[in-house]
């Protein structure tokens, strides 16, 4: 957890504090105004293909950042990503892997892995990297959805087939592997997806300010999420969602709770 509240990344919630609480243990993280994309795909994706492609970098973008400092994510599933008003996606629920995995143990379940999980990650292994490419390949396929041009489909297939090999061995070595791969196969550059994600984030603070509502990133000021791991006595067996429990705003009139990881 101390590594964790290092990270600095703008695709990253930031972890300000960690620890015991009554019943379970606590983490504490920024506040992110927004919806997960666990959401955004229940309600149907209309966004056009760079869009999509987009988020998919950003989430890459994110992963590699931690990765680049020994931090694997291990619990990627679209409840864990959040995406703010202008577009911008961040990635919550870093560290909880191994919490989620005693959880599971004790409650004879797969803590709801088997669908966004790697092969060796729904076996009980702790996996690294390449099990969050794995989960990424995931995530892409849903949010690319059928916005894949006709003549790139095959391409796009090869690469998610790679992606998503059961042996790590045989997967891209990082999430950014995988996304300039996804790019080079739907035939994008990143200027270009660059470009998208910007037009999209100036038309929300647009809306924003004509709604008189505030602009990017604004919710994000230090408020507290506080994302707390029940002991398993509180939890449904096969329901690993439930041991996140978001209370928005300061957590406690704990003055700890303020104070950085």
């Amino acid at each position: 957890m101390q590594r964790i509240g290092m990270m600095a990344h703008p695709g990253i919630t930031t972890l300000f504090d960690a620890g015991e609480t009554a019943g379970g243990l606590f983490m504490a993280t920024e506040f992110v105004e927004g919806s997960s994309l666990a959401d955004h795909l229940d309600a149907g994706l209309t966004w056009p293909i760079t869009e999509r492609v987009s988020l998919v970098a950003q989430i890459a973008d994110a992963l590699e950042c931690a990765r680049g400092q020994g931090v694997p994510h291990l619990h990627l599933r679209p409840s864990n990503v959040l995406i703010d008003a202008d577009t911008t996606a961040k990635i919550r629920g870093f560290g909880i892997a191994g919490v989620q995995d005693a959880l599971a143990s004790q409650l004879g379940t797969d803590g709801g892995l088997a669908e966004w999980a790697a092969p060796e990650r729904v076996a009980g292994l702790q996996g690294d990297g390449r099990a969050d490419v794995f989960s990424l390949a995931r995530l892409a396929q849903r949010i690319l959805g059928d916005a894949i041009p006709p003549d790139r489909t095959a391409t796009v297939a090869d690469v998610f087939r790679t992606a998503l090999a059961p042996d790590p061995s045989d997967r891209f070595e990082s999430a950014g592997a995988l996304k300039y791969a996804l790019l080079l196969g739907l035939g994008l550059d990143e200027v270009e997806v660059r470009i998208a994600w910007e037009s999209t984030r100036e038309a929300g603070n647009v809306l924003a300010a004509d709604r008189g509502g505030p602009g990017p990133h604004s919710a994000v000021g230090g408020d507290l999420t506080a994302m707390m791991l029940e002991t398993p006595t509180h939890l449904a067996p096969g329901s690993s969602d439930d041991v996140e429990t978001m209370m928005e705003g300061p957590a406690a009139d704990d003055p700890d709770l303020t104070k950085p990881a």
